[in-house]
């Protein structure tokens, strides 16, 4: 199915990673657990419960819910962790990993700011909150 191949995708984007997306990634999100998760819903930043286990799957398990854009409207806007799941967006955006027509239709969806702006806007955002907890 499209969702499993662009997990995989992200794992080999992830794998040819030289350092820069994983630092940027860990600035704007709360650490994986290193253990897989109960829960399978979204929560505390991460698209699903099993991208709480380790980095690796935190960024493949936003990859596989990229197509289905309905499933972030309540995560980037109106929830607690906004911030974080809008950075890390922006963060798989700014490193290619996902195109810009799917970073614009996520935001769009939630009537979020969908510039090139906004891209660094919610970066920083992102990172701000990380350090304040």
């Amino acid at each position: 199915n499209p969702e499993t191949i662009r997990h995989e995708i992200n794992h080999v984007y992830h794998f040819t990673d030289k350092g820069d997306f994983t630092r940027e990634w860990e600035s704007v999100g709360l650490s994986p657990r290193n253990q897989l998760s109960t829960w399978s819903g979204a929560n505390n930043g991460f698209a699903w419960g099993y991208g709480s286990s380790n980095i690796m799957e935190d960024v493949a398990t936003y990859g596989d819910k990229i197509y289905s854009p309905n499933h972030w409207t309540n995560l980037v806007k109106n929830n607690p962790y906004e911030s974080v799941y809008r950075g890390k967006l922006a963060v798989l955006y700014k490193h290619d990993f996902i195109s810009q027509n799917e970073y614009y239709s996520i935001m769009k969806r939630a009537n979020l700011d969908s510039s090139p702006a906004s891209v660094q806007k919610n970066i920083i955002e992102a990172q701000a909150f990380i350090r304040s907890r």
